[in-house]
């Protein structure tokens, strides 16, 4: 979630109530080892990845809630209201514009799906949402 301004437990997005199939980096790294330690089966593929589960900004505020101690609010606004506070806070208007389209996108339900590349690469499911925050809390306080 982006955190614009002085509003450090209430980040804002544009996502709406939409749906993602977030991964931890930690899992995309694994798959491209994989890939690379072992090319030929992977030659002319393309893969999706994803995490474990469909989530929401909500679920994310409420598991960093839990993690944390502390409320975190995710607070909603529009996509054109995410492109000017993006603006606003340094982000290249034309970058800013992609951000806000791709975040409208997944308010409209487009990145509502899930793949099972990373199981099927790596042998492991990939980490959910409470796996990420609670290795990742210290970088969150």
């Amino acid at each position: 979630m982006t955190n614009y301004g002085n509003l450090t437990n209430r980040p804002l997005m544009s996502a709406g109530d939409g749906q993602v199939g977030m991964i931890d980096a930690r899992d995309v790294a694994a798959t491209a080892a994989a890939i690379v330690t072992a090319p030929a089966p992977h030659a002319g593929r393309t893969y999706w990845l994803t995490g474990p589960a469909l989530i929401t900004y909500t679920d994310v505020a409420a598991e960093l809630t839990a993690t944390l101690g502390h409320p975190i609010e995710y607070r909603r606004i529009s996509p054109a209201e995410h492109r000017t506070a993006m603006i606003k806070a340094g982000v290249p208007e034309p970058v800013a514009t992609s951000n806000a389209q791709a975040f409208a996108l997944i308010a409209e339900g487009d990145a509502a799906w899930l793949s099972d590349d990373v199981k099927s690469i790596t042998g492991s499911t990939p980490r959910d949402l409470r796996a990420f925050v609670a290795d990742n809390a210290g970088a969150f306080r």
